[in-house]
């Protein structure tokens, strides 16, 4: 049973709750008020109690499935998060296998560049270029 359901049903209860309540209390005023003999006013008390047991044991029956539907749900969606999790975790392990060899081969390309970058500082440093440019700046401080 879906949640929808259990949704639909409980509020289904409720109106028949409303319903049982409603008849008693209308049933009894009706008894009540009417002008009848006493062995007719017990007559119709006798079939108005049994109506409403009748009711009664109804709702009880619904309350029961309701409560059977309940517990099944309950299973069903631990069973299915305990299913969603485990896949979830599946995923997450064969994207970290997927993409490691990816990140050792970005690793060891940052560590080449680097490596260039550290030439390329020693060559421009060494160069005539940048020492000339070094004596001018002395030069004119």
């Amino acid at each position: 049973m879906t949640l929808n359901e259990v949704t639909k049903f409980m509020k289904t209860r409720s109106l028949l709750f409303g319903f049982v309540a409603g008849t008693l209390v209308a049933g009894a005023a009706v008894l009540l008020s009417a002008p009848s003999s006493g062995r007719e006013l017990r007559d119709r008390i006798k079939f108005s109690k049994d109506e409403a047991l009748d009711i009664l044991l109804e709702i009880k029956a619904r309350a029961a499935e309701l409560k059977n539907d309940t517990v099944y749900a309950t299973k069903a969606s631990k069973e299915t998060i305990n299913q969603f999790i485990t896949e979830v975790k599946a995923r997450i392990e064969y994207w970290r296998l997927e993409i490691e060899p990816h990140k050792n081969e970005i690793s060891s390309q940052i560590q080449e560049i680097e490596s260039a970058v550290g030439e390329l500082e020693g060559i421009v440093a060494s160069s005539p270029i940048t020492q000339k440019m070094e004596n001018k700046d002395q030069n004119n401080q």
